[in-house]
């Protein structure tokens, strides 16, 4: 009976790798198929598409450089179908209201996607509306309705859409691309109201942002706000003798002498210098004509009185 027992027992071990290896395998194929519906949905859902196919599509990777800043964003096989790169500034406004009425997020892409398509005055000031009511919208509803897919447990799933860690406002370089596509658009406005309303729009403000306002800004009055826009940002520490230099040089440019000469006395009276190198900080000055002295000055009723006076 030993060999029989030894048989069985040889036999028993046998089966029981064949299943542990069997559902192993079953267990590890259950697993990729769940991540990849995992992923679909999850980048279905950040996308703000409902269509979680077109994620598998790789997406257009569009690359620009603004102030020597090199800004990027995606153009998925989603944003292609609905025709977005072939939209204007006023059509894609258009398409993302209907996504809002539908209750389908848009993505910070598609902020992207509405600035770098900004070519007039106009254009600029619809795209900042846009931006607005994107980080208005996602800041309200996320915290209100569930349903917009911006956070939380999606209904009868175990995949959470919250990303820990994700910003909730643009991307850093958002501003700065906005900075250049309104300045080059003519809307210096929009372009400094952007900065300086940052918590409105979404947009987070860097010191890069803020020298190529200071750079291209077109009133004295612009450049000012650029300036106190900074300081509460960094505080006093923030403002150094390059911020200075460019403040006061900002002034000059735009033909405010003045405040450009006491805006200098202010900076270095709270010990931060100035380099004037390649300002114009002369004044201009108005002609006066010469109209002589009283002594020099004769009417012709005077010299006829005298001519007579001769005679």
């Amino acid at each position: 009976h030993a060999p029989t027992r030894t048989m069985l027992a040889a036999f028993g071990i046998a089966r029981a790798s064949r299943l542990a290896c069997g559902s192993g395998y079953r267990i590890a194929s259950t697993a990729r198929l769940f991540q990849t519906d995992s992923l679909a949905l999850s980048s279905g859902s950040e996308a703000g598409s409902t269509d979680a196919g077109s994620s598998r599509v790789p997406s257009t990777v569009v690359r620009g450089t603004y102030a020597g800043v090199n800004v990027a964003y995606a153009v998925t096989h989603g944003d292609a179908q609905r025709g977005y790169p072939a939209m204007t500034v006023a059509e894609m406004c258009d398409a993302l209201d209907a996504r809002y009425k539908q209750k389908v997020v848009p993505a910070e892409r598609h902020m992207m996607q509405v600035i770098d398509k900004v070519k007039s005055a106009e254009d600029a000031t619809m795209a900042a509306r846009a931006v607005a009511t994107f980080h208005a919208s996602k800041t309200f509803l996320a915290a209100s309705d569930d349903r917009w897919g911006l956070g939380g447990i999606v209904e009868g799933s175990l995949i959470s859409t919250e990303k820990p860690g994700k910003r909730g406002g643009l991307h850093p370089n958002s501003l700065l691309m906005f900075v250049e596509k309104s300045f080059s658009a003519g809307n210096a406005a929009a372009a400094v109201s952007a900065a300086a309303k940052h918590h409105v729009m979404g947009f987070k403000v860097t010191r890069e942002a803020c020298d190529l306002l200071l750079a291209k800004c077109e009133t004295a009055t612009q450049a000012i706000t650029v300036y106190e826009l900074w300081r509460s940002i960094g505080g006093a520490n923030a403002i150094d003798e390059g911020f200075a230099t460019q403040v006061v040089s900002a002034a000059a440019r735009v033909g405010d002498t003045d405040a450009a000469k006491r805006w200098m006395k202010t900076f270095q009276a709270s010990g931060v210098e100035v380099d004037t190198r390649g300002m114009d900080l002369t004044e201009e000055e108005t002609e006066t004509i010469d109209e002589g002295t009283a002594d020099e000055t004769h009417t012709v009723e005077q010299e006829t009185e005298e001519e007579e006076v001769k005679k």
